[in-house]
């Protein structure tokens, strides 16, 4: 299970490589679009909140569900492709949330995230779970989970700091 930091920093430094040894015509905002495509299938969390708020549980929503799916990412797969056919130039920032998306499932099958019994991987064929996570202990899977977010966290914010990229951040 990656936390917020792991999953935006994981996906953005993939969506940086991209950029940088695959296609250098992309625009850096690219690389955002691939680090918030890394967040979007946790938005489960929050939906999931809202609809219980109203007395409403729909067991897709909930963490792990429908949005930590291959077929989420495939969803924003073919909304890009239309794009692509309409409006040239923002089919790439589609196709960067589905890599996004695709990252954040490759992270959470390889750290345990998703739902605790594992994801979903060929929803909706098979509702079938299944993770790389050794572990089976929650909390030790919690513990190593904010552990390897705060270390991708500091190494991040050294980094900045050594290329005197510090002050733009904030």
């Amino acid at each position: 299970m990656g936390f917020v930091v792991t999953h935006f920093l994981g996906a953005g430094l993939i969506g940086h490589l991209y950029r940088k040894y695959v296609n250098q015509n992309l625009p850096i905002l690219f690389v955002f679009f691939v680090a918030l495509g890394g967040i979007l299938p946790d938005g489960d969390f929050v939906l999931n909140r809202l609809l219980i708020s109203f007395e409403y549980f729909y067991p897709f929503l909930a963490h792990g569900g429908i949005t930590h799916t291959p077929f989420f990412a495939l969803i924003f797969l073919v909304v890009g492709f239309l794009i692509l056919l309409i409006k040239r130039d923002w089919a790439k920032y589609v196709f960067a949330v589905t890599l996004g998306v695709f990252i954040h499932i490759c992270i959470d099958f390889f750290l345990g995230g998703g739902g605790i019994e594992g994801l979903m991987l060929f929803y909706p064929f098979s509702l079938g779970r299944f993770y790389l996570y050794p572990g089976s202990d929650p909390m030790e899977h919690m513990f190593i989970s904010a552990v390897i977010d705060g270390v991708i966290f500091l190494v991040w914010m050294s980094y900045m700091f050594f290329r005197k990229n510090f002050r733009n951040l904030f």
